[in-house]
């Protein structure tokens, strides 16, 4: 069976009264691209199916199995948030649904209220029903409408499917560069999108936004084209990586305390305290970018997913006992997404190295290491894991660097390396007072 990728276009309507809509115009011309680019670099291997909202202005043919989704919902169109919700749930359910590419413009608002005051002293009407069922509104006794915000409903698609690869929008209008990055993060991170494509309206300004938090952008007359292009490619080629499962038994107190634990190498803490004091792992969301670890008595230790890592010292480390049957066994909480890349250098590595740490930052001006496209890989993919430890060198004895561009290094070192000598590198590679996206503000 082959998988099956999703594009839902167009604009959708919040029905008022009979013969009035709130709506967001949005006419379907993104959709068309993504299908075509899509099933170009799927090469068949794939199912790609458009499904247009009723807003969408481009003679289209609904394929067979569009319409057979549709019967399934009782529905001729999509024209509504509703029907927009009903068609996701749908998605969803079925096994096949390998990737949703959220590109509808989904109606932002809904009416709250609706008053009026008709002829004659304190002749107050409110209305708080909505939809074509209802009666018509008279512009006569001009109306007013109180409105608050439509439910979210990208959220709910990969709650209990992380399997479906899912791609999000982030429209702005006239605003920076930085903004649109960060608002477009904060909708990946929200409801974790594997991709999210941002554009300004007005500055004409496009970017891919990865969970590494590295924006590809694109600019100029052709820089929409182009940004179309890149992210069908990526969806493509990110939606054939795999990922380790992970197991966790225990509670969560039972995490390790790295300055006080035994048996872990005796340079791990000072540079990840030196790490910590200059800001190498950046908070976005509450939340902290990078993962470190290292080797520990019958195991490793790894950084807590989800965590700020700023806090390690005082809430401690997962304890990794393993990997069985493919899944990483760990006690109390998960750990980082990076640890099946720390697993894959301990692997390869073998006793050349003791403790990894990654954080994401750019390369000091000037400065030329082994590199490693990130671009075709999401961080904690096993690819990813190994394009990074294949293209590790050792930078000085005991010493393994891969930077990954767009993204940033991954420092795997020896425990007899002096602590001093690991940070005077750091210091000297790598700008740590800067995140991937300082440098939209240029």
């Amino acid at each position: 069976m082959k998988d099956r990728f999703y594009v839902i276009s167009g604009g959708t309507m919040v029905h008022v009264a009979p013969h009035f809509s709130l709506c967001s115009p949005a006419y379907g011309t993104v959709g068309n691209s993504l299908v075509r680019g899509l099933s170009l670099y799927a090469g068949g291997q794939d199912s790609v199916h458009l499904i247009p909202t009723r807003m969408v202005n481009t003679p289209f043919q609904v394929d067979g199995h569009v319409d057979h989704l549709l019967d399934i919902l009782d529905l001729k169109f999509i024209e509504t948030n509703e029907d927009v919700s009903r068609l996701v749930d749908l998605l969803v359910s079925r096994e096949e649904t390998r990737c949703i590419v959220m590109a509808c413009a989904l109606c932002d608002f809904e009416p709250r209220k609706i008053s009026w005051i008709e002829e004659g002293p304190y002749n107050f009407k409110s209305l708080r029903s909505f939809g074509k069922d209802q009666p018509r509104l008279s512009s006569k006794y001009r109306p007013q409408m109180d409105l608050i915000p439509t439910d979210k409903l990208i959220g709910k698609i990969r709650k209990n499917r992380k399997d479906i690869f899912l791609v999000g929008f982030k429209t702005t209008a006239g605003e920076s560069p930085k903004s649109l990055y960060d608002k477009g993060l904060k909708l990946l991170k929200d409801n974790s999108c594997n991709l999210v494509l941002g554009n300004d309206i007005q500055t004409h300004l496009n970017m891919i936004i990865t969970p590494e938090e590295f924006p590809y952008t694109f600019v100029g007359g052709k820089g929409r084209d182009e940004a179309i292009d890149q992210l069908c490619e990526m969806v493509i080629q990110r939606t054939k990586l795999s990922f380790s499962k992970t197991e966790v038994t225990g509670t969560p107190d039972q995490k390790i305390l790295p300055a006080t634990a035994e048996g872990i190498p005796e340079n791990f803490v000072p540079v990840l305290r030196f790490l910590i004091e200059n800001n190498a792992f950046k908070l976005v969301n509450g939340r902290t970018t990078g993962h470190f670890g290292c080797v520990y008595p019958e195991g490793s230790l790894s950084s807590v997913r989800y965590a700020n890592h700023n806090k390690v010292f005082e809430e401690g480390m997962v304890r990794v006992t393993g990997t069985k049957d493919g899944v990483i066994q760990a006690i109390g909480s998960k750990p980082s997404a990076g640890e099946h890349t720390q697993q894959e250098i301990y692997r390869q590595l073998g006793d050349r190295v003791h403790s990894v740490v990654h954080f994401h930052c750019p390369l000091s001006k000037g400065i030329i290491l082994p590199m490693a496209s990130q671009k075709p890989f999401e961080c904690g993919s096993h690819q990813c894991a190994t394009n990074t430890v294949n293209a590790m060198e050792e930078l000085s004895p005991g010493v393994y660097v891969c930077h990954l561009e767009g993204h940033g290094p991954n420092i795997a070192f020896h425990k007899d390396v002096p602590a001093y000598t690991l940070i005077f590198m750091i210091r000297k590679f790598w700008d740590l007072s800067k995140g991937l996206s300082d440098h939209l503000e240029d």
